[in-house]
């Protein structure tokens, strides 16, 4: 998988929707804040909630994708 930079827009992937500790941030979208490779959930993500507040939550690169947006 190609990896992902800081600024990036992103969602939940298939993967990411099916693990438990996803649910706070499901039908979110987020951008990518940070990178680090010290670990295996490297990316930093700032999740936006619909009432305007956020939530920081690190993922590992198969819990995000890209975004696209209302289909």
């Amino acid at each position: 998988m190609k990896r992902m930079e800081a600024g990036e827009l992103v969602e939940l992937s298939a993967a990411g929707k099916k693990l438990d500790q996803n649910s706070d941030v499901r039908g979110l979208w987020g951008m990518i804040v940070k990178y680090r490779q010290d670990n295996n959930h490297c990316y930093q993500i700032e999740w936006y909630k619909p009432d305007g507040t956020t939530k920081k939550f690190p993922m590992a690169r198969y819990e995000i994708k890209r975004f696209k947006g209302a289909k």
